[in-house]
């Protein structure tokens, strides 16, 4: 009753494991054939662990395929999360392993990604995005206004268009791609959810676009990294999953979804700064750069932007 008791922790090492998927949290390798670790970078608490976990279970209980941690460990100087995964892989090392089935892997994904933007869940049992937007709002108003960056008036017109894309109870997973789904016996799991929370599905939509897209044109050594994958192929396998969401093949209707989308991540391009203040791979000098180089293409679009985010629908 007066202390709070918890079992040490296990330490394991993760030496000449295989890794199977890399992102700006941590690592996955492959521990055996029935085990996966996730080493999570230096520095991470073992609290945003212990809520990724919940967060999982709530995906879980309400009936998503989501993998379910069996416990904590240490690894060296970080912490670790061990999940019994037998004989699984990533979609984007089934692709790799089997380029020909591309599509069909495409289409797994699509309908996984359907799937979670139709499941709802009740309040407060995963974080709202809008919420941390919100939040990641402030941040940059307070560190990033003046000096040639924000003006008062740009951060009012990023919490506008924030509040008039609708509300949503729906399931996102912000960073969903080929590198975190697995595969076991033809079934997809989703794994590394450390940003899952609820909200309208176009927020989940922009981060796959920004993730696919723009980084097979700016920068296809992140996708090769965290996806395992060629970024041909990578491309490939949303433009399936594209098909299979919206449920066409029109060519001039994907197109002006994309393009939608492309005009949103200059939204999103401006919160990332925030987003990802806690990661190694966004200094300060990355995020003043990104401001300097999105922020005029975000002001040309904003009234667009904020005509196109009423017109989403709930």
């Amino acid at each position: 009753d007066l202390f709070q008791v918890k079992k040490r922790l296990k330490s394991i090492s993760v030496d000449g494991c295989p890794v199977i998927g890399q992102g700006g949290n941590g690592t996955i390798c492959r521990k055996d054939a029935d085990t996966i670790v996730k080493v999570y970078n230096p520095g991470t608490a073992l609290e945003k662990i212990e809520l990724e976990q919940k967060y999982a279970r709530a995906a879980f209980q309400a009936g998503l395929p989501t993998a379910i941690s069996f416990h904590t460990v240490k690894v060296g100087d970080c912490y670790g999360i061990m999940f019994e995964l037998l004989n699984a892989r990533t979609v984007g090392q089934a692709i790799s392993e089997e380029p020909d089935r591309v599509e069909e892997y495409g289409s797994l994904m699509g309908h996984l990604l359907k799937q979670m933007h139709t499941t709802s869940i009740e309040p407060g049992r995963l974080p709202s995005f809008k919420e941390k937007a919100f939040g990641w709002i402030d941040y940059l108003e307070e560190k990033y206004t003046g000096d040639g960056l924000y003006e008062p008036e740009d951060i009012e017109s990023l919490r506008n268009l924030l509040k008039a894309i609708p509300d949503s109870d729906t399931v996102l997973h912000c960073d969903f791609h080929e590198g975190n789904v697995m595969v076991q016996d033809g079934e997809l799991i989703l794994i590394d959810l450390d940003d899952i929370c609820t909200g309208h599905p176009i927020f989940d939509m922009i981060f796959m676009y920004m993730g696919h897209v723009i980084a097979a044109q700016s920068m296809p050594q992140v996708i090769e990294k965290s996806m395992g994958l060629k970024p041909e192929l990578a491309l490939k396998s949303r433009e399936t999953a594209m098909e299979v969401y919206l449920g066409t093949k029109d060519k001039d209707t994907l197109t002006g979804y994309d393009q939608l989308l492309g005009a949103f991540t200059a939204f999103m391009m401006l919160l990332i700064p925030a987003k990802s203040k806690d990661s190694a791979n966004v200094t300060d000098d990355i995020a003043r750069q990104i401001i300097t180089t999105t922020l005029p293409q975000y002001r040309m679009l904003s009234d667009m932007l904020l005509e196109r985010a009423g017109m989403l629908g709930a």
